[in-house]
């Protein structure tokens, strides 16, 4: 029984975050903004019955499970990917004892790369607000 709330909890969460995604990424009107609040509402409350989130989503996403076993697959087709374009040094003996440090090194474009895909956004100008004057 826990295999199947595991996989609810997963497929519930898969959900929202499609519906985060779209109300970050894409530029939805009123009326879908609304739509999004309302089956974000129902999907993250603890009150309602499990059988009305699974017709929500039913609704919302058509057959999201297979869509979330596509995106499982494509996942793990570029982590291998990534697996296999990474190299593997093993430490000799030699190298340890003379207390040196190994590293790994990518080229700057893979990274990049790697993060344009991951869609990481950091903020252009960060800063702490530290009041040091009243300490």
């Amino acid at each position: 029984m826990e295999g199947n709330d595991d996989e609810l909890k997963k497929q519930i969460n898969w959900c929202v975050m499609q519906l985060i995604m779209g109300l970050k990424h894409k530029k939805p009107n009123s009326k879908q903004v609304k739509e999004s609040n309302r089956v974000l509402k129902i999907l993250t409350s603890n009150k309602t019955p499990l059988v009305k989130k699974r017709q929500v989503m039913r609704l919302t996403f058509g057959d999201y499970r297979a869509k979330i076993q596509k995106e499982d697959e494509r996942l793990d087709k570029e982590t291998m990917k990534l697996l296999q374009s990474t190299k593997i040094v093993i430490a000799s003996p030699d190298m340890l004892k003379k207390g040196s440090s190994l590293r790994k090194t990518r080229s700057v474009s893979s990274l990049e790369s790697s993060i344009n895909q991951l869609k990481i956004s950091t903020p252009a100008n960060f800063t702490f607000n530290f009041d040091i004057e009243g300490c």
